[in-house]
């Protein structure tokens, strides 16, 4: 899987809640391309991996701003009550 597929399968499945299950269909009716569950899983995964220094440096850079400027609204990510 290429960075357009793995980008792809972000937006979808992250930003857009779409299972993996139904995005597995999509790739099959759009595109006539058949990946494993698994595969997918292991995608998105990748993804996960790829951001994590980034968003290391940005959560370690706003810890050290003297004002962070931002919207304290409560984030959920993986049912866990998540703020800056």
């Amino acid at each position: 899987m290429g960075p357009n597929l793995l980008g792809y399968i972000s937006i979808l499945t992250e930003q857009y809640h779409l299972s993996v299950r139904k995005f597995q269909s999509l790739l099959q009716s759009q595109f006539g391309n058949t990946f494993s569950i698994g595969a997918i899983s292991e995608a998105q995964g990748r993804v996960s991996n790829m951001l994590t220094p980034t968003h290391q440096a940005l959560h370690h850079a706003i810890k050290k701003a003297p004002i962070v400027h931002v919207d304290e609204t409560t984030h959920h990510r993986n049912n866990l009550a998540q703020t800056l």
